[in-house]
């Protein structure tokens, strides 16, 4: 609950890492629920526009709570490609994920 995962957040749209203001103005519009965020940012590692919500309140919390958005009450639900693209959580964010078990156990 600080926050932190509302801050850096970035977003693809048909695959693609959101890198332009123009590809955020295009994704808002075949995705209303993409206007609750604004830009804050580059992330230096692969270019990608950063995103903080526009509810995140000072003290870390959410100023909508019951109104947020479906990225947030799915959060932190980690899709293949997540993992596959080398995701990873923020330093010190609460929440972890981890393989259940080891590669040779999948063969």
């Amino acid at each position: 609950m600080c926050g932190k995962c509302c801050r850096s957040i970035v977003f693809y749209d048909g695959g693609d890492l959101i890198k332009t203001e123009e590809q955020f103005e295009k994704a808002k519009l075949k995705n209303k629920r993409m206007n609750m965020f604004e830009i804050s940012g580059v992330d230096s590692t692969d270019g990608a526009l950063t995103f903080v919500c526009k509810s995140l309140r000072e003290d870390g919390k959410c100023g909508a709570y019951w109104l947020r958005s479906m990225f947030c009450r799915e959060y932190p639900f980690i899709k293949p490609d997540f993992i596959k693209n080398n995701g990873q959580t923020l330093e010190g964010c609460g929440y972890s994920f981890g393989v259940d078990k080891e590669f040779k156990d999948y063969l």
